[in-house]
Order: C-alpha cells, then sequence, then structure tokens
C-alpha cells in the first residue's frame, strides 16, 4: 500500500476519545482509531468501569476533551510519606485530604468523569474539582492515607496530578494579621457606639453635671480607640516621615491626635462640644475599608511561580540502602542521586555519574538537537532526557541552578516599572502635597467665614475623602492580575513594561521554523527496495528496533509503524542491539545485522536508511510540517487588523511555500536572512513585535519593540525577549496581545475614575456637603470600584474568551 493510499484512507478519520482528526492512527482489538496510545488507553478504561456516560456528556455540550498525550506510569508513592503528607495534606475528621492540580482539565465532561473518582479507586471518600482554577481536592475514607492510588488512576485517565502545598505557614501568618486588624475594628466599633449613646444624650438635650459626666466617659471610651485601634495608622506615618517621604497617614494621624486633644480640652474646660464619637467612628471606618482592601487584595494578587513551570513531579532517589525510592521534586537535597530515565526532565544542576545519554536542552538554550552527555558531564535542571537510563548527583537545587537563577532574574525583572506606574507614583506623590496645602487654604478659608469648629471638620473631610488608596491600586493590582492570569495560561510576562510594549503592537514578525510549523519530525515519504530475508515485514523491522529509542526521530518512525497495527505489531527478539548515540539503531537476528543509518540532511528534509548487512532495505524523508492551527490563528490575527510579516533563514522555495499555505503577501516574506539582516528588517517598523523560537532569534528578538518567544529557550528568550510561551500553542499569542491591551485599558479607566472621584471629593468637603463621617463612608467606595473594575475584567474566563474574539485591536 502507497503512502498516499494509506493518508487518503485515514484523513477523515477522528479519535474515539478526543474526537480530534487523527494523523497517525492507533487502534483497538476492535479496530476502533485513536490519535494516540494515550486516547486509547483512557476509553478503556472508562468502558471497563461502566462510565461511557463521559462521551454522552461530550455530545450534550459540544464541548469535546483534549487528546491524552505522554501518560506517564509513575506510581506516585512518595505521596504517602509522612513528610510529605505532613507539608501537602490535612486532616479532618480523621480523614486525610489533598488538593491536586490536574493538567488537561478542559470541560463539564472532565468534571463528570473527575468526580467520579470514588466510583474507580476504592479508598477514595470524594472527589470535588473546581473547574476554573483546574483544582481538584481528594478526600480519603477514615484512616486511609494512601493518595497514590487516586493520583495513578487520574494520571491514567489523562489528568496529571501535581500536589499544591496547604501553605499552613503563610496561612497561619496572614490569620495572625487578620486577627490583629479585627481586633482593633472591633475595639474602635465597640467604643463607637457606646461614645454615640453619650453623644446622642447631649445633642437632644443633656445639660448641667450630665454634660461633664457623659464627656469624660466618652473620653475613657475613646483612650483604647486612639491608642490602641488607631496605632496601623501612627506607624504608616512614621515609617513615611523616616524615609522622608509623604504618604496620606500623616495628615490623617495628625487629625486623629488634633482632635483628642481638643476634645479632652473641651471636656475639661466644661464645654459640651468634642469630638469622640466622630474620632472613634472614622477609625472604625477606615480600619473597616482596609481590612476589605486587603482580603481583596490577597485575592487579586496571586504570585507567579514560574519554576512550576519545569517541575516534574515524581523524582526517583538511589536512598542509603541502595534502592530506588520515589519522591516529590521538592524533597531533592545536594549530594542526592537521582535515577533520570528517558523522558524525564532533570531537576536539579549536577554532574552524570552512571551512564551517558542524549539530552534535549532547548529549554535552556533554543536548540533541539539532542546533545551527547558522557560520564562526568555537567547536567542542568530542566533539559530533557531523550537517551539512556542515567544517574547524576546533585550539586544545586532550586534557585541555586542554572534555570533557577534565570528565573530568579526574571522574577526581579517583574519589578520594573511601566510608564503608567511612574506617571501615578508621581501623581500620588503630588497629589498628597497638593491635598495638605489644600487642606491648610481651607482651613484658614473656612475659619475666616465660620467657625473653628465648621473649618476643622471640613478641613478633616477634605484629608479623609481625597485618600489616594485608589490611584495606589490603579496600576499594581492590574499588572499583578494580568501577569498571573497569564502565566495561568502558560504565558511567562518579563516586567510591566513589557506589558505596555505589547500593547503598542501593530507589525507582527514570525518566524517560521518552530513557530507557523511544528519544528518537529513527521514522515513525509517511504520508498522500499526489497524485502527482508526474514520472516518480518519493514514496519516490524523498524518498530522493534526504534522502540526502544527516545529520539524523536525514532517517535516519527514508530508512530508511522501504528498506522499499519490493525493488529499488534510482531516484536524481534534480537540476538544483540545496540544503540550507537549520534548514530542510530542496530540489532542482529539469524546473523544478519539490521540497521537504521545516521541522520542527513538536505535542506528542511531528513533522510535516513534502513540496511540489512549494509545493503539499504527502505529510505525515510522526514520533514517539518505547518501547524494545523496556524491558518486561523492569522487570519484571526488579521481581522484584528494586525499587519502580518514572516520572515526565515531558510531557502526560498520553502519558505515561499509556507508563505502561500498562510496567505501572506508577497511584500511581507522575506527568506534566506541572517540574523543581521532579519533584526534591521524589523527595527523598519514602528510597534514591531518578533515571534520567534530558538537560539538563532536573539538579535531579532532584541531589536524588535516588544518580542516573544515560543516553547523553547528558555534561557536566551527570558533574557532577550518580553514574554516566554511555555506552552506550544500558537493561540498564546494572541491571548498575550489582547491580556497587554486590556491591562492598559484598565489602568486608563482606574486613573480616571480615581482622579474624577478625588476631584468631586475634594470640592464636597471643602464647601461642608460632607463632614468626616459621610468622608470615612465614600473614601472606600473608590478603591473598592478600582477593584472590582480589575478583577472583573481579569476574570481567567474572560480573558480567555476576550483572546479569541474578533475586536479591535
Amino acid at each position: 500500500m502507497s503512502l498516499e493510499l494509506e493518508k487518503n484512507i485515514i484523513q477523515n478519520l477522528k479519535c474515539k476519545h478526543c474526537y480530534d482528526k487523527v494523523i497517525t492512527p492507533f487502534y483497538d482489538d476492535k479496530g476502533t482509531a485513536f490519535c494516540c496510545q494515550g486516547c486509547r488507553s483512557v476509553y478503556e478504561i472508562l468502558h471497563s468501569n461502566g462510565l461511557e456516560n463521559f462521551y454522552s456528556i461530550q455530545e450534550r455540550t459540544g464541548d469535546y476533551t483534549k487528546a491524552v498525550k505522554n501518560i506517564s506510569h509513575s506510581k506516585f508513592s512518595y505521596l504517602n510519606t509522612s513528610d510529605f503528607l505532613k507539608k501537602y495534606s490535612y486532616s479532618s475528621n480523621n480523614r486525610f485530604i489533598m488538593t491536586f492540580y490536574l493538567e488537561g482539565v478542559h470541560c463539564l465532561a472532565c468534571l463528570w468523569l473527575i468526580e467520579k473518582l470514588p466510583e474507580l479507586v476504592s479508598n477514595v471518600e470524594r472527589a470535588t474539582l473546581n473547574l476554573g482554577k483546574s483544582l481538584v481536592e481528594v478526600e480519603l475514607k477514615a484512616g486511609e492515607q494512601d493518595f497514590s492510588r487516586a493520583a495513578s488512576t487520574l494520571n491514567h485517565l489523562g489528568y496529571k496530578p501535581f500536589p499544591i502545598s496547604n501553605s499552613v505557614e503563610e496561612a497561619s501568618f496572614r490569620k495572625k494579621e487578620d486577627r490583629s486588624l479585627l481586633i482593633k475594628i472591633g475595639i474602635a466599633g465597640a467604643a463607637m457606639m457606646n461614645i454615640m449613646l453619650y453623644s446622642g444624650s447631649i445633642y437632644v438635650g443633656a445639660t448641667g453635671s450630665y454634660i461633664s459626666y457623659f464627656g469624660n466617659i466618652s473620653l475613657l471610651l475613646c483612650l483604647p480607640v486612639v491608642l490602641y485601634s488607631a496605632l496601623p495608622f501612627y506607624q504608616s506615618a512614621l515609617g513615611a516621615l523616616k524615609r522622608k517621604s509623604i504618604n496620606i497617614d500623616i495628615p490623617l494621624s495628625l487629625a486623629i491626635i488634633a482632635g483628642f486633644i481638643l476634645s479632652t480640652y473641651f471636656v475639661f474646660t466644661g464645654s459640651a462640644h468634642h469630638y469622640f464619637d466622630s474620632l472613634s467612628t472614622l477609625t472604625f471606618l477606615i480600619l473597616s475599608s482596609r481590612y476589605l482592601l486587603r482580603k481583596v487584595q490577597h485575592t487579586g494578587f496571586d504570585k507567579k511561580n514560574l519554576a512550576s513551570f519545569f517541575q516534574q513531579g515524581i523524582i526517583r532517589r538511589i536512598n542509603t540502602n541502595g534502592k530506588i525510592e520515589e519522591i516529590h521534586s521538592d524533597q531533592i537535597k545536594v549530594e542526592d542521586t537521582l535515577v533520570v530515565m528517558p523522558g524525564d526532565i532533570i531537576q536539579a544542576d549536577g554532574t552524570l555519574v552512571k551512564g551517558e545519554t542524549k539530552l534535549n536542552l532547548s529549554t535552556l538554550t533554543g536548540e533541539s538537537i539532542p546533545v551527547l552527555h558522557k560520564k562526568g558531564s555537567f547536567v542542568y535542571m530542566g533539559s530533557l532526557n531523550v537517551g539512556q537510563e542515567i544517574e547524576i548527583k546533585v550539586l544545586a537545587i532550586e534557585q541555586e541552578t542554572r534555570l533557577g537563577k534565570i528565573l530568579g532574574e526574571v522574577e526581579r525583572q517583574n519589578n520594573q516599572k511601566s510608564h503608567y506606574f511612574l506617571l501615578t507614583d508621581r501623581i500620588s506623590k503630588y497629589f498628597i502635597t497638593a491635598i495638605l496645602f489644600l487642606t491648610s487654604i481651607s482651613f484658614v478659608f473656612n475659619f475666616i467665614f465660620f467657625t473653628l469648629e465648621e473649618s476643622l471638620m471640613r478641613s478633616l473631610a477634605l484629608i479623609i475623602v481625597t485618600c489616594p488608596c485608589a490611584l495606589g491600586l490603579a496600576t499594581t493590582l492590574v499588572f499583578s492580575r494580568i501577569m498571573s492570569m497569564s502565566a495561568k495560561m502558560g504565558i511567562i510576562i518579563k516586567s510591566e513594561q513589557s506589558i505596555e510594549a505589547l500593547a503598542k503592537a501593530e507589525n507582527l514578525f514570525f518566524d517560521k521554523t518552530g513557530t507557523l510549523t511544528y519544528g518537529d519530525f513527521s514522515l513525509h515519504q517511504v520508498t522500499r527496495y526489497k524485502k527482508a530475508h526474514i520472516p518480518y515485514s519493514i514496519e516490524e523491522i523498524v518498530f522493534s528496533l526504534e522502540s526502544h529509542s527516545s529520539h524523536p526521530i525514532a517517535k516519527a518512525l514508530v508512530n508511522w509503524t501504528s498506522a499499519y497495527a490493525q493488529k499488534t505489531l510482531r516484536t524481534i527478539k534480537w540476538a544483540q542491539y545496540e544503540e550507537h548515540i549520534g548514530r542510530g539503531v542496530r540489532g542482529f537476528y539469524n546473523n544478519i545485522e539490521y540497521e537504521i543509518h545516521s541522520v542527513r540532511s538536505e535542506g528542511e528534509d531528513t533522510t535516513i536508511f534502513l540496511f540489512e548487512n549494509q545493503s539499504p532495505l527502505a529510505s525515510f524523508i522526514l520533514k517539518d510540517q505547518v501547524r494545523k492551527e496556524a491558518l486561523p490563528f492569522l487570519n484571526s490575527l488579521r481581522n484584528k487588523k494586525f499587519n502580518l510579516f514572516l520572515s526565515s533563514g531558510d531557502k526560498s522555495p520553502i519558505v515561499e511555500k509556507v508563505a502561500k499555505e498562510l496567505s501572506f503577501p508577497r511584500l511581507h516574506v522575506q527568506s534566506e536572512l541572517s540574523p543581521e539582516a532579519m533584526a534591521q528588517w524589523i527595527r523598519d517598523y514602528k510597534n514591531a513585535v518578533f515571534i520567534g523560537d530558538g537560539a538563532n532569534d536573539t538579535l531579532a528578538l532584541s531589536q524588535a519593540s516588544a518580542s516573544i518567544s515560543m516553547h523553547g529557550a528558555a534561557e536566551v528568550s527570558l533574557k532577550s525577549s518580553d514574554a516566554f510561551l511555555y506552552r506550544n500553542d500558537l493561540m498564546l499569542v494572541e491571548h498575550l496581545l489582547a491580556n497587554s491591551k486590556q491591562a492598559i485599558r484598565l489602568v486608563k479607566q482606574n486613573l480616571s475614575f480615581s482622579l474624577f472621584y478625588n476631584i468631586v471629593g475634594a470640592s464636597l468637603a471643602i464647601f461642608g456637603f460632607i463632614g468626616p463621617l459621610e468622608a470615612a463612608i465614600l473614601m472606600p467606595l473608590s478603591s473598592f470600584t478600582v477593584l472590582l473594575n480589575t478583577i472583573y475584567g481579569t476574570r481567567y474566563e474572560y480573558l480567555q474568551k476576550k483572546g479569541v474574539s474578533n475586536g479591535d485591536h
């Protein structure tokens, strides 16, 4: 059967599990086709456990699950160790509970299936999924502590589980702070209500000794408010003075202290006028508003743990008894000896102490060709083992690794402030100075035309109502939320300046290889020269040789042989088998040598040969392919009025073919470009954004107004570009651009509202339309409006939908 005919037969096949188009089919015993072995495994699990309704839900909602790639068969035994349970689980009513982040959660059918976990695992009492956050809380039955069975089952279903720390220390510290603030609020509230009873009596006509009696009681009740509840204002004011700066707590503290001293003076002189009720109410309202702001901010600001993108849940360590044990990545220690299997990501920097292998260093260098590492070689965290099983001795972990230092530098660069933040900071400083000056003018003006009491009330109301809290939140919260939500999507944004630059994007330059194409091998042509001298087909020989290898070419050939797997391929038992790293694989059967020869490149094509006793049996041409989502993605950008360009260092015929397939105008395409020429071409355009992948793109990344690096070169990308897409998904580029524009839109909205509110509030206070109490009520409204506007405008679901909408850019 010719390869062309095979393609025609399978081109209309859809996977029975995920409904994706089948490129290379995997068949079960009944001849049902799947896009990958993972989907086939999950399909069999669901049917063997009577959970076929999963597919009915998908059909009703029209929302289909994603293909299940690279199922790991790890045992997750490390989840059951006492140290790990202490850090990652908690107990309630003698039942252990652990939370997992699940990769691959997609739709309502996923929700239904995951919450059926108790029917699949006997020791699970409950599984509750937060679909929006992809978090599942697994509760075991009373007396059970084995989470590995639940995690392994989720993994086999295609949802890779990552345990989430319960953060007891952080939660305890935050709870302690909240409790202290609530006590201050409670004292101020209790004092306020009691003082109002006595003040109300004076207001309605109490005379004689009652005025002095009620005044003294109010003074005593107000003391804990001024001396304890208002402490946060004094501490903030003193801190600002020590830094030789100004903040709103300075005039607020002065107003509270001055109001208390003046009221005490009035009480001792027998006057019926004092402000204890106003002071206690003011303290209560401002503390309450700040507490509520604090709670909302904890919701709004999410930490961005960049290193988690590169972590692998299960690590194999050789213990003191020489046996292999499974641990979590955060349990690795310096001097440990780790076993790294083919397909594993190395989790620490160290030295290779046993074996030799090829490592894919694309995460660090952008170069996808595996590099040979022998005993004694230095290995880096983030490298993918595509060769043999090896052992490494750990020399550095976490922040001390090469990758950890890179990510640490990115997190420090996240502190680079945008033009909008610096503008807001300047406005806030000038604003406070202006308010203090305006308060002084207002006091003098009102003292001339009104009473001392009226001038004090109006001045105090002005200070309170113009608190620039909303200005401070206007930019910080927006950028933090956008970075956090983008990180959840798989996008690492370097800094606030990067968001601002990406929001101005007009001209988008795409590198071809690895960006608009897969940058991976797929079989393009097979040429058969003769039959083998043994009773096995060429497909079975290739499968038997390459199924032991983790090389990308081996995977492409194994996938090709699976197209013939109407029944299981027979595996040859080699008398001798060898994999020569950097050359190929070889096996001997009945004294006949079979070898898949080393790679030879022809342009973008890669040709390899299958030899029988050094005589060719077949040849295979492998090519890179245009991503299936590339054209819809580019058309969506065109609908948003972006100008699109294609650049490449490849030969003209190859680039022109891709350009035609993706509808690039001829004048927007350049081929055979050197890095310097590519950078110069980009420099000629205003607000140009370069989207590329690989070390060769470094110069172009650095010369564009803004740059986006696709999955691959973390070290180069995080230093040279404004954003790094850890997930190899073109649609993330569109999400990133939309997120950046949404950030600037929200910042402008927040700044406009904050300034408008403060101008109106100041005017009302100066002319006596509002007093200190009304000002204390109105003051937090501006901050809450900014917070709610930001949180509503940066909802994960909203950003996902907005990123693929057809609105203007």
